[in-house]
């Protein structure tokens, strides 16, 4: 998937600043590829998203005003697509090297459930509900 649409838009939704490097500066397509291929049902949702970008965009670079257009009229492919590639970004080496972060995902694959430890506490505690004002 790798376009110079989704690298524009991936710029937009992950800039970079404070020292980060930006979606353009961390082969964002090639990570987008490697989110995709993890994350199925993803895929349909991103094609869509850049589908639309593409219709309004003709030959023009996106602006953030093409980004919130995208969320009002398909709010699914938006958030698909911003999902994508925030994980992207976040996940890339250069990325997580500055933050001080081992390489890896954000969670474990094999892992989907809580360590039963960690939850204990929260179990024992019982439901708290927040008092209407």
């Amino acid at each position: 998937m790798g376009s110079t649409l989704l690298e524009e838009v991936a710029q937009l939704l992950a800039p970079g600043g404070l020292g980060l490097p930006g979606a353009a500066e961390v082969g964002i397509a090639a990570r987008v590829d490697l989110v995709l291929a993890e994350a199925p049902p993803l895929r349909g949702g991103v094609e869509r998203a850049l589908e639309i970008l593409a219709a309004q965009l003709s030959d023009r670079a996106p602006t953030s005003q093409h980004i919130a257009g995208l969320e009002a009229a398909d709010p699914a492919a938006f958030h698909a697509l911003l999902e994508t590639v925030v994980v992207a970004w976040a996940t890339a080496p250069a990325v997580q090297a500055l933050l001080g972060v081992a390489e890896r995902p954000p969670i474990p694959v094999d892992k989907h459930l809580a360590d039963p430890d960690l939850l204990a506490p929260v179990v024992l505690r019982g439901p708290r509900w927040r008092a209407e004002e």
